[in-house]
């Protein structure tokens, strides 16, 4: 049917190419088919055009809107890379490198109703042991404050998978050694290893399996009015041959609640730079005070630093500082720059 057929037709819907006359129902039909065939035709032409321009990416993180942010997770999710961290909340972080898995704060039922909670559908995964969540290996918890640390939920995880081990602040070990006695239950110590340390004590180190991690205490947000939190900064350095002279290592650290200033870094100038940081997660009011960027990038000196603890109303603040942060339940960064595992 040529378009100088479809004018006629249009302009006289009485008559056919022959002369001949149709009638005026069949005439109409014809032209309704031949709409809804064009508006099917371009419809699949969208459908296709968004499959191929969407197909590959990974989900950013930060200025990105909610809407953005549930359409990348879904796209992460179907990819899979040797060393990335997914976030789950809050300070709440999944780290998966070369499938050693580790937790970072992860159990917490209360926001404050400021912060990111786990998401339900993320929590039940990892109560579920559904990959990537299979398999976790270790546990860290910076401090027992209740926007990280929900004791309940942590023992029912440990009872649950019995070869996870779990490091924290000895606050966090006495309360959950408290909940186990009313439970009349029992973890053993190899599993349950406590951090205790002083503000001022030289840095702690313990290697578990395949991890060695390093811990500093670091006063809590606040300092010195909440001197007594136990708040610690973790490093955790990922290897399967873990020594000091190893050339292929990823090391992550988690700052917790850290106080942004200088005066408690600068003694541990040498352990910051002892060892190079692929990524630190620092609260994110590192991110736009100049003190705290002194300190991340010209103390610690990590790679890339990616804030955390960011309110659910992102503050403007941050949003203009430049920095990277974590603001959505479910973004996925890669620790290294690195091409998707197909």
């Amino acid at each position: 049917m040529t378009t100088q057929l479809m004018t006629r037709l249009l302009k006289n819907p009485t008559e056919n190419k022959n002369g001949h006359r149709l009638t005026l129902v069949g005439s109409r039909f014809f032209i309704i088919y031949f709409m809804l065939s064009l508006l099917y035709m371009s419809s699949a032409f969208k459908v296709y055009a968004h499959n191929f321009h969407t197909k590959g990416q990974v989900s950013t993180t930060h200025n990105a809107s909610h809407s953005q942010g549930k359409s990348s997770q879904v796209l992460a999710s179907k990819l899979t890379f040797q060393s990335y961290v997914k976030y789950l909340g809050n300070e709440a972080l999944f780290v998966n490198i070369s499938n050693s898995k580790l937790l970072f704060d992860p159990f917490f039922h209360d926001n404050i109703r400021i912060y990111q909670l786990v998401p339900d559908t993320l929590k039940r995964d990892i109560f579920s042991g559904t990959a990537p969540f299979n398999a976790i290996n270790l546990i860290l918890i910076s401090h027992a404050h209740r926007d990280h640390f929900a004791v309940d939920e942590v023992v029912s995880y440990l009872l649950r998978f019995t070869n996870t081990k779990l490091v924290g602040p000895k606050q966090a070990i006495d309360k959950i050694n408290t909940q186990l006695k009313k439970l009349n239950k029992t973890i053993s110590h190899e599993r349950l290893i406590s951090v205790n340390l002083n503000i001022g004590d030289q840095p702690w180190q313990q290697k578990i399996g395949e991890f060695l991690i390093d811990a500093v205490r670091i006063p809590h947000a606040g300092w010195p009015s909440r001197a007594e939190v136990e708040n610690i900064v973790f490093r955790v350095t990922l290897n399967h041959a873990i020594d000091d002279t190893a050339s292929q290592h990823t090391t992550v650290m988690h700052m917790g609640d850290a106080d942004p200033d200088d005066d408690h870094y600068l003694p541990y100038r040498s352990f910051w730079r002892k060892k190079i940081t692929e990524v630190n997660f620092p609260p994110y009011w590192f991110l736009y005070s100049a003190e705290g960027r002194d300190i991340l990038d010209n103390i610690i000196g990590a790679k890339t630093n990616i804030g955390i603890h960011v309110p659910m109303a992102v503050p403007k603040q941050l949003q203009q500082s430049g920095r990277e942060y974590f603001s959505i339940p479910g973004n996925i960064k890669p620790l290294h720059s690195q091409t998707p595992d197909k």
